[in-house]
């Protein structure tokens, strides 16, 4: 199990490294409205300026608080879907487990549509 889990973690860190490019720093921040207005902002950066140590952090502050209503995402919802989208980006087959989200630094402000209360 091991194995597995050091391979899809230097997978993600490859991709890492990739992402960052020639700087060994990308940051970028994008936002989308659902259709009742409500804003999900996430700003994403990829660090590979520690070559041995890349990282990259999902924050997702700045979206809007949760709903009353039923669009909210549980916390294992909105982690499992920055797992799927890392995992979409990676060019080669490799197994889905734990070692994907060593090297992934996940903000997801408590009360807000992305981690409701």
């Amino acid at each position: 199990m091991g194995f597995l889990q050091q391979n899809a973690r230097r997978a993600i860190e490859r991709l890492i490294v990739n992402l960052a490019g020639k700087n060994g720093l990308l940051t970028t921040t994008r936002e989308d409205c659902m259709d009742n207005g409500d804003v999900i902002r996430v700003t994403i950066t990829a660090d590979a300026s520690v070559p041995e140590h890349p990282l990259i952090r999902i924050d997702f502050t700045g979206t809007a608080g949760e709903s009353s209503g039923n669009i909210n995402a549980p916390l294992a919802i909105t982690r499992a879907a920055v797992l799927y989208c890392l995992r979409c980006l990676v060019d080669e087959p490799v197994a889905l487990n734990a070692g994907c989200l060593e090297p992934v630094s996940i903000i997801i402000p408590e009360g807000s549509l992305l981690n409701p209360s």
